[in-house]
């Protein structure tokens, strides 16, 4: 980890902030709820929203603070179900992973892509290099690129740049 880095986080759950207290002692929880952002003085090269933005009741607003608060230039990766995946399209309502109770939002990456450039965001790229997952085998990984580059893996991950 760069030594200059500094670490904010916002968290909701008690439970998770005694845990990162414990094993992240660097990381300053800033507020405990995503409207919160909107008070937090401070700015940001980098955040990082991952599978929340399904689980909030105004992923425009959220993204909207978030520009806001990022640094000129600075990035955001956000990643979150994706509502045209390969696993909806055989499960369709059941699929579990897209369609959980606390999911208040679904995206596809066109919507996803337009909700960040109306919250401002300059230029947005949807990202479908391999890692960031479990997947360990080598045809394993080549068949999640495969998902990602068709557009219908698990997952949406882009990249927002102020």
């Amino acid at each position: 980890m760069n030594p200059t880095a500094r670490l904010f986080a916002i968290e909701s759950s008690e439970a998770a902030c005694v845990a990162i207290a414990e094993k992240l002692p660097e990381v300053r929880i800033v507020a405990d709820d995503a409207a919160g952002l909107g008070e937090v003085e401070e700015r940001f090269a980098v955040v990082t929203v991952l599978q929340v933005l399904e689980h909030v009741a105004d992923p425009a607003g959220l993204a909207r603070a978030i520009h806001e608060r990022l640094e000129d230039g600075g990035a955001l990766l956000v990643t979150v179900p994706n509502l045209r995946s390969y696993r909806v399209r055989l499960n369709g309502l059941g699929d579990p992973l897209c369609f959980e109770p606390t999911h208040l939002q679904f995206f596809s990456a066109a919507t996803l892509s337009r909700l960040l450039r109306e919250a401002g965001f300059v230029r947005v790229e949807r990202l479908i290099e391999f890692g960031g997952s479990n997947v360990r085998s080598l045809p394993g990984r080549m068949a999640q690129w495969a998902l990602r580059r068709l557009g219908v893996s698990s997952e949406i991950r882009m990249l927002a740049w102020r």
